[in-house]
């Protein structure tokens, strides 16, 4: 096989066909078909001795309720419905709007939406503590 065969067969295809299946059986419009693409570490050779981590390359979010599809190809940038999405320090030095604050501030000012299935008391609390971190964080915090 061609290099070019052996890294197609490192690729693995992660597919959420309803992400937000409770959302959506519940008639709620926030939900999303999801899918990610990660390129597995090619196996370890006797030549070499370092271990490498799997590497997401490429994912597709598509949200039937607003018609939106964001699609993201690793050194590609990120597209939304086919219109390229810039950054925040490229979007200033494209447009002529106020500074916007560092990525690191960005945080504080989302609006997060959360939710996390209760099937076990150790997953409620696990997902809790998470939630609690989070919310001191945050412009504000939803659960849906």
């Amino acid at each position: 096989s061609t290099k070019e065969e052996e890294e197609e067969e490192r690729l693995v295809f992660i597919v959420d066909p309803i992400d937000g299946t409770t959302n959506f059986q519940a008639g709620l419009p926030i939900y999303a078909m999801s899918i990610g693409v990660v390129a597995l570490p090619p196996p370890p050779s006797s030549s070499s001795s370092s271990s490498s981590s799997p590497e997401v390359v490429a994912g597709v979010i598509y949200n039937p309720a607003l018609g939106e599809m964001t699609s993201a190809v690793r050194g590609r940038g990120c597209y939304l419905n086919n219109r390229r999405i810039k950054p925040p320090s490229q979007q200033e030095d494209d447009q002529n709007h106020h500074h916007l604050p560092p990525r690191t501030s960005i945080l504080n000012q989302s609006l997060i939406n959360v939710g996390f299935p209760v099937s076990k008391e150790s997953t409620l609390r696990a997902s809790s503590k998470a939630v609690t971190a989070l919310a001191t964080k945050v412009r504000g915090l939803r659960m849906a």
